[in-house]
């Protein structure tokens, strides 16, 4: 039983710290499998370290269960549940990164954020009673770095104080919709703000705008490419007159998902601080 304690407490850390890499690498999961690959290199090359030194070979299996299989389970699963990694009829590369097109609200972040926190301390904790040698140094900093950079997050968070979804209809983008998410929400879905089926309503972006000192909102951003006169009457979403950013709604492409950042000026419009292409 300590033994798959053991097993799932490191995988689960490992995987906690490459999500909180993918946060900050702006959702891009090729950095944290790079991480992932090189920290499960590292633990390789240590258990080789220990069969050199003659051990018997059920306990070398289990070193090599406890020391290299929890990363590597943990590279696969973070692979898979990003989309760098497709199971089909046969293992293969995703091309582009898979973009979910259900919102990730921020109730659903801090809850991720806080599990990044507690597994940080976890693997730190398993890291300083377990490992020896330099792997320890490594697990104890990366863990200590996830939970820094995860309170980070939080405070970051703290800071947006508004959250929507924002529905763009037209091929111009010439109607504006929004749908308000209350606070405590784990997810929306696309069903929940819009209902009709014979559109496709594509994600095409977020953005976070800074409206005043330590004040941001955040705009989650759909878009139904259509010259179709839908009626929007039934649907959950209302009507919006206009946008801080409407003079940059040519940023948002369709087929490419970006991160977007804005900051409210003294004529009530917004500027373009900074843009991420996701995909």
């Amino acid at each position: 039983m300590d033994l798959i304690f053991s097993f799932i407490s490191r995988m689960i850390s490992a995987f906690f710290i490459a999500y909180i890499i993918y946060l900050i690498a702006a959702r891009r999961p090729k950095v944290p499998i790079i991480v992932l690959g090189i920290w499960t290199l590292f633990s390789l090359i240590e258990w080789l370290g220990v069969a050199r030194l003659g051990l018997e070979p059920a306990r070398l299996v289990v070193t090599f269960l406890l020391r290299v299989m929890p990363n590597v389970a943990a590279l696969v699963i973070f692979a898979y549940a990003t989309g760098a990694l497709r199971l089909g009829s046969r293992v293969r590369r995703a091309r582009m990164p898979r973009i979910s097109t259900d919102v990730s609200t921020l109730y659903k972040d801090r809850l991720w954020l806080f599990s990044a926190i507690t597994g940080g301390l976890v693997s730190a904790l398993t890291g300083y009673l377990f490992i020896e040698g330099f792997m320890r140094m490594v697990i104890l900093v990366v863990s200590l770095l996830v939970v820094f950079v995860s309170l980070w997050r939080l405070w970051v968070i703290a800071r947006i104080k508004e959250e929507k979804v924002i529905v763009f209809v037209g091929r111009q983008k010439d109607r504006i919709y929004a749908y308000d998410i209350a606070s405590g929400t784990f997810k929306v879905t696309i069903r929940d703000f819009f209902t009709n089926q014979d559109y496709i309503v594509d994600p095409i972006g977020e953005a976070l705008i800074e409206e005043g000192p330590r004040v941001f909102a955040r705009h989650h951003l759909y878009w139904i490419a259509t010259g179709d006169a839908i009626d929007m009457t039934t649907q959950p979403l209302q009507p919006h007159a206009s946008l801080s950013y409407q003079d940059h709604l040519d940023t948002f492409e369709k087929y490419h998902y970006k991160l977007v950042t804005f900051k409210v000026v003294g004529t009530g419009r917004a500027e373009l601080v900074k843009s991420i292409t996701i995909r």
